[in-house]
Protein backbone atom coordinates (compact mmCIF):
# COMPACT_ATOMS: atom_id res chain seq x y z
CA UNK A 1 0.00 0.00 0.00
CA UNK A 2 3.09 2.33 0.64
CA UNK A 3 4.74 1.64 -2.82
CA UNK A 4 1.72 2.42 -4.15
CA UNK A 5 0.97 5.46 -2.69
CA UNK A 6 4.85 6.49 -3.00
CA UNK A 7 4.52 5.56 -6.80
CA UNK A 8 1.44 7.82 -7.08
CA UNK A 9 2.38 10.55 -4.93
CA UNK A 10 2.95 13.56 -7.53
CA UNK A 11 -0.38 13.29 -8.41
CA UNK A 12 -2.28 12.60 -4.78
CA UNK A 13 -0.84 15.65 -4.10
CA UNK A 14 -2.67 17.57 -6.79
CA UNK A 15 -6.01 16.15 -5.89
CA UNK A 16 -5.34 16.57 -1.91
CA UNK A 17 -4.04 20.39 -2.52
CA UNK A 18 -7.25 20.36 -4.48
CA UNK A 19 -9.63 19.46 -2.16
CA UNK A 20 -8.06 21.67 0.45
CA UNK A 21 -8.32 24.72 -1.88
CA UNK A 22 -11.99 24.44 -2.44
CA UNK A 23 -13.23 23.53 0.94
CA UNK A 24 -11.03 26.50 2.05
CA UNK A 25 -13.09 28.48 -0.61
CA UNK A 26 -16.69 27.35 0.52
CA UNK A 27 -15.61 27.81 3.89
CA UNK A 28 -14.72 30.97 4.32
CA UNK A 29 -16.41 32.65 1.57
CA UNK A 30 -18.33 35.44 2.56
CA UNK A 31 -21.54 33.96 0.97
CA UNK A 32 -21.12 30.74 2.97
CA UNK A 33 -23.88 29.98 5.37
CA UNK A 34 -21.66 28.90 7.99
CA UNK A 35 -20.50 32.12 9.03
CA UNK A 36 -24.53 33.60 8.29
CA UNK A 37 -24.86 36.32 10.69
CA UNK A 38 -28.53 35.70 10.37
CA UNK A 39 -28.49 32.47 12.38
CA UNK A 40 -27.33 34.44 15.37
CA UNK A 41 -29.89 33.96 18.24
CA UNK A 42 -28.14 35.35 21.27
CA UNK A 43 -27.94 38.87 21.07
CA UNK A 44 -27.30 39.66 24.76
CA UNK A 45 -29.13 41.44 27.32
CA UNK A 46 -30.17 44.82 28.81
CA UNK A 47 -31.11 45.16 32.23
CA UNK A 48 -31.55 41.56 32.75
CA UNK A 49 -33.74 41.78 29.71
CA UNK A 50 -33.41 39.54 26.54
CA UNK A 51 -32.62 41.28 23.34
CA UNK A 52 -35.05 40.00 20.57
CA UNK A 53 -33.97 39.49 16.73
CA UNK A 54 -36.52 41.83 15.88
CA UNK A 55 -35.12 44.60 18.45
CA UNK A 56 -32.06 44.28 16.82
CA UNK A 57 -32.96 44.63 13.78
CA UNK A 58 -34.75 47.42 14.75
CA UNK A 59 -32.39 49.08 16.44
CA UNK A 60 -29.58 47.84 13.38
CA UNK A 61 -31.94 49.91 10.16
CA UNK A 62 -32.09 52.89 12.85
CA UNK A 63 -28.15 52.97 12.90
CA UNK A 64 -27.51 52.53 8.91
CA UNK A 65 -29.89 55.50 8.83
CA UNK A 66 -28.57 57.76 11.83
CA UNK A 67 -25.23 56.80 9.29
CA UNK A 68 -27.07 58.47 6.30
CA UNK A 69 -28.49 61.39 7.68
CA UNK A 70 -25.43 62.56 9.08
CA UNK A 71 -22.71 61.29 6.58
CA UNK A 72 -24.74 61.08 3.10
CA UNK A 73 -24.18 57.34 2.81
CA UNK A 74 -24.93 54.13 3.95
CA UNK A 75 -22.10 52.86 6.60
CA UNK A 76 -22.06 49.38 4.59
CA UNK A 77 -20.35 50.40 1.71
CA UNK A 78 -19.18 53.95 3.20
CA UNK A 79 -15.58 55.00 3.19
CA UNK A 80 -16.55 57.61 5.30
CA UNK A 81 -17.48 54.76 8.25
CA UNK A 82 -14.11 53.61 8.14
CA UNK A 83 -12.27 56.95 8.32
CA UNK A 84 -14.58 58.12 11.45
CA UNK A 85 -14.46 54.37 12.64
CA UNK A 86 -17.88 54.17 12.97
CA UNK A 87 -18.85 50.48 13.69
CA UNK A 88 -22.61 49.84 12.92
CA UNK A 89 -22.79 46.61 15.35
CA UNK A 90 -21.60 48.88 18.51
CA UNK A 91 -23.49 51.91 17.55
CA UNK A 92 -26.74 49.24 16.99
CA UNK A 93 -25.75 48.35 20.95
CA UNK A 94 -25.56 51.54 21.85
CA UNK A 95 -29.05 52.74 20.22
CA UNK A 96 -30.24 49.75 22.16
CA UNK A 97 -29.28 50.74 25.14
CA UNK A 98 -30.52 54.45 24.93
CA UNK A 99 -33.82 52.73 24.04
CA UNK A 100 -34.02 50.93 27.37
CA UNK A 101 -32.63 54.17 29.08
CA UNK A 102 -35.85 55.51 27.51
CA UNK A 103 -38.08 53.24 28.43
CA UNK A 104 -36.99 53.02 32.53
CA UNK A 105 -37.03 57.01 32.29
CA UNK A 106 -40.38 56.99 30.95
CA UNK A 107 -38.94 59.34 28.09
CA UNK A 108 -41.50 60.06 25.38
CA UNK A 109 -40.99 62.13 22.04
CA UNK A 110 -44.11 64.29 20.65
CA UNK A 111 -45.63 63.96 17.08
CA UNK A 112 -44.52 67.63 17.12
CA UNK A 113 -40.62 67.13 17.61
CA UNK A 114 -40.54 64.28 15.71
CA UNK A 115 -41.88 66.43 12.65
CA UNK A 116 -39.92 69.67 13.35
CA UNK A 117 -36.54 67.71 13.38
CA UNK A 118 -37.93 65.84 10.43
CA UNK A 119 -38.48 68.91 8.57
CA UNK A 120 -34.64 70.16 9.79
CA UNK A 121 -33.40 67.18 8.33
CA UNK A 122 -34.82 67.20 5.04
CA UNK A 123 -33.91 70.67 4.66
CA UNK A 124 -37.20 73.06 5.13
CA UNK A 125 -36.76 75.87 7.27
CA UNK A 126 -39.18 78.81 8.59
CA UNK A 127 -38.99 80.69 5.43
CA UNK A 128 -39.12 77.12 3.45
CA UNK A 129 -41.80 75.30 4.67
CA UNK A 130 -41.90 71.60 4.81
CA UNK A 131 -42.65 70.12 1.13
CA UNK A 132 -44.31 66.66 1.36
CA UNK A 133 -42.60 65.63 -2.34
CA UNK A 134 -39.21 66.08 -0.38
CA UNK A 135 -40.26 63.69 2.25
CA UNK A 136 -42.00 60.67 -0.47
CA UNK A 137 -38.67 61.48 -2.57
CA UNK A 138 -36.74 60.78 0.13
CA UNK A 139 -38.60 57.62 1.13
CA UNK A 140 -38.81 56.27 -2.30
CA UNK A 141 -35.38 56.80 -3.32
CA UNK A 142 -33.09 56.22 -0.50
CA UNK A 143 -35.27 54.30 2.68
CA UNK A 144 -36.59 51.81 0.49
CA UNK A 145 -33.71 49.96 -1.59
CA UNK A 146 -32.50 49.61 1.94
CA UNK A 147 -35.94 48.45 3.36
CA UNK A 148 -35.97 50.79 5.65
CA UNK A 149 -39.57 51.63 6.94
Amino acid sequence: MFGTIRKHQNWLWYIIIAVIVVSFVVYFSPYSKVHDTNTKTDFGKINGKEITRAQYETAFHETELFHFLRYQSWPGSSEVARQTGFDVERETYNRLFLIEKMAELNLQVSPEAAAKWITQVLGSSDDKPFDPRLYDQFVTQALNPHRIT
